[in-house]
């Protein structure tokens, strides 16, 4: 199918290259976040106006299958379906995410100053204790 697509907007020379870098149908290439997606396809060695171009045809499938007008059934199913999964890693990545941060912020907020004279204070009591078992010693007690 992703053969197809790019020999009809006479791309098929980056068909290797998308392979190359796992893109084996049409549909991921759908599920590339649209932000930088030309970036993207340049990164993945297509000339900038072949980027645009396939970028333009990808926003127009994904617009056509978004409203359900996709004479392709074989194009929209697979990507309604691979696009609410997407969606649903990505609401669980972000809890992740979220749930990472948190530490962090709990991690930033830890007093370790406050740990560090704790741990002062004790090898300080250490040493006394240690200083009253030498008297004691001495005097005899």
């Amino acid at each position: 199918m992703l053969s197809e697509h790019l020999a009809s907007l006479n791309l098929s020379q980056y068909l290797g290259k998308l392979q190359e870098q796992g893109l084996v149908d049409l549909s991921q290439l759908l599920l590339l976040p649209e932000t930088d997606l030309e970036m993207q396809l340049t990164a993945f060695g297509l000339l900038k106006g072949h980027a645009i171009k396939l970028k333009c045809s990808i926003d127009t499938l994904r617009a056509k299958a978004k409203a359900g007008l996709s004479s392709a059934p074989a194009v929209r199913q697979p990507l309604q379906r691979e696009t609410e999964q997407l969606l649903q890693k990505r609401a669980e990545v972000d809890k992740v995410r979220q749930s990472i941060e948190k530490c962090r912020a709990m991690i930033l907020n830890v007093d370790i100053g406050g740990y560090r004279r704790t741990l002062e204070s004790i090898e300080t009591l250490q040493e006394t204790m240690k200083q009253m078992e030498v008297v004691e010693k001495a005097l005899g007690c």
